[in-house]
Order: C-alpha cells, then structure tokens, then sequence
C-alpha cells in the first residue's frame, strides 16, 4: 500500500435522481470509493444520503477526484464551499469541472457499478455497531484492530500517542478504550486517560466505510456512561476536519495551544457529562 503520504484518497460527488429540497448532489471523500458508496446506498453514512434513501431517492457516482489522503478533507470541504456541484457533475454538464486540487478519474477506471441499486445488492447490511469496554480476553484482537486502525487515519489524526504497543496493550488491559463492532469486527475505538478531575480522550478513531455512522457519537456517549459527572477533554490539531467533529456533538472550545516538539496549534475542548 505504501507510505501513508503516498496512499491515495478521493473526493466523489454523488448525483440525485431527482431533488431532495434543493440538493441534488452530495460530495464526500475516502480511502475505499467502493465501500463508502455501497455504504451510502446501504441508507448509512452521510445524512443528506440517508435521507435520500429513506424516501427511495437513487444516486449516481458522478464525479470522483484523487489526490493525496493527507489533504482529501480539505479538499472536500473546499468542494463543497463552492456551492455549485453541478459543474462538476458529469450528469449535469457534458464538461464537467476538475475538483480543485484533484486529479479528475474517468468512470471508467471505477471497477464496480456506480449506481445505488446496485451497489445496494453487492454486500449484506451489516448489523448495527454494538459498543462495550475491552478487556484482557480479547486484548489480542483489540490491539491488531487499533493498530490497523490507527495506521489507516495516520494523516488525520495528526499525531500518534507514544508508548507503541505495550502502551496500548496497558490501555486495553485497564479498561480504558471502547470498541465500536459489527457482526465481530471492531469498526472504530476510543481511547482515553484519567484524572480526578476529568477524563482525557486520546484517541477516537472509525474505519473509513463507517464515517457519519455515529459511531464516534456512540463510542463517547458510552464514555460518557461510564464516568458520569465528569468532564471530557480532547485536543485536536487546528488544521484537522476532527474538530467539525467534536463541536457538531456538543464540545465546547476553551484554549488554544501549541504542541510541544511539533510546534502545531492546538485547540483543547471540553464537555460537561451531568
């Protein structure tokens, strides 16, 4: 697969078959094309998507752009500030525009289908994510998934705790990660660390094809379960698309920073657990 940096992402946009208000197009990223659109067709993932697909709105892959995974959700974002997916579509136009900052792929090199319906019958709807605390038992199978993990959102989640893998392992045996699964396979974890005063998370990770599942939502509301009446806290790299995350589920921003050995800005969040 290669150096994180040399790994490739995609910015995609999707085409209505007909209107959902006045959205008729949909614009996302990933590392696997093919497992997050048969995740969109699946009804899951993106809301505007799944909304779509509860009232039985059909899309098309229309657009797909590659560039590299460390700048994929910088570019979609700035895709979608264009207001005006339509030039990009090749639906809509028989010229359609490059995504800026991406190298246009023709629907040709795409070697599954393009269509929902289809895609729809590709895979079995995996079962809804089940979220618990790990344990020694299955610290193995945990630390394999973190790390897998881990790996694959390098260039998003900006910096790696220290420690390798006995920190993890340490991390796991302690009870101190939550695991996100479906039909036995760990789809995201949340790790964290402890104070008298508040609980820090460290890391909160999902797997691509999973992303807008609410499975980080439910992984820090399970958190927020288990230690009750106390605060959560977070620091996130200023220039990542995670701090969307954090905000849109209730984490309010109180310091910026800087990283001590990279010198990045920092922003630090709280969240009060009543």
């Amino acid at each position: 697969m290669g150096r994180p940096s040399e790994r490739k992402g995609y910015v995609y946009c999707l085409h209505f078959d007909r209107k959902l208000k006045h959205a008729q197009h949909y614009v996302g990223c990933t590392t696997d094309l093919r497992a997050r659109l048969i995740t969109h067709a699946q009804g899951r993932g993106a809301k505007i998507v799944k909304e779509a697909a509860a009232q039985g709105i059909e899309f098309v892959l229309a657009a797909v752009g590659e560039c590299s995974v460390a700048a994929m959700r910088r570019l979609e974002r700035q895709v979608k500030n264009w207001h005006g997916s339509g030039c990009f579509c090749s639906h809509c136009t028989p010229t359609p525009r490059a995504m800026p900052g991406t190298r246009s792929l023709p629907m040709s090199a795409c070697r599954f289908p393009l269509d929902s319906a289809t895609l729809r019958d590709l895979c079995p709807v995996p079962a809804p994510p089940t979220f618990r605390v790990t344990s020694d038992a299955d610290s193995f199978k945990v630390l394999s998934a973190m790390k897998t993990l881990m790996q694959a959102n390098k260039d998003c989640l900006g910096f790696i705790p220290v420690g390798g893998d006995g920190g993890l392992t340490l991390s796991i045996l302690a009870g101190r990660v939550i695991v996100a699964e479906s039909d036995g396979l760990i789809v995201g974890f949340l790790a964290w660390t402890e104070n008298p005063d508040s609980v820090q998370i460290q890391q909160c990770v999902t797997a691509d094809a999973w992303r807008r599942c609410g499975i980080g939502r439910g992984m820090v509301a399970e958190l927020e379960s288990l230690r009750p009446g106390k605060p959560l806290r977070c620091k996130v790299r200023d220039d990542l698309a995670a701090n969307e995350f954090w905000r849109g589920i209730g984490f309010q921003l109180y310091e910026h920073t800087t990283h001590e050995t990279s010198a990045a800005q920092l922003n630090s969040y709280r969240k009060e657990v009543f």
